[in-house]
């Protein structure tokens, strides 16, 4: 291992994958097992797409929120999270 970059996002994705694998299937798989690879390879090309589609739902939709110094920006005071001021 000397010499090459170290990866651990690649060691923890593999250690949480074969985890829910265990919980789910009951089967735990080498990491250097090709269903397994094949597996992960499947569930990362659902979730990149699900990505997609976030994004493209969200131009679509326009600003959820506008920021701070927008007019549409509700000012929130202290009255109105005052309990005692909201009863009668």
């Amino acid at each position: 291992m000397k010499g090459k970059k170290f990866e651990p996002a690649l060691v923890l994705n593999n250690a949480v994958a074969n985890i829910i694998c265990a919980l789910l299937f009951d089967l735990w798989f080498d990491y250097e097992d090709e269903e397994f690879k094949k597996m992960q390879a499947v569930v990362a090309g659902i979730f990149e797409g699900l990505q997609e589609s976030i994004v493209v739902c969200a131009k679509l939709l326009g600003p959820v929120h506008t920021g701070r110094g927008s007019k549409y920006a509700r000012k929130v005071t202290r009255k109105s999270f005052d309990l005692a001021s909201n009863v009668a």
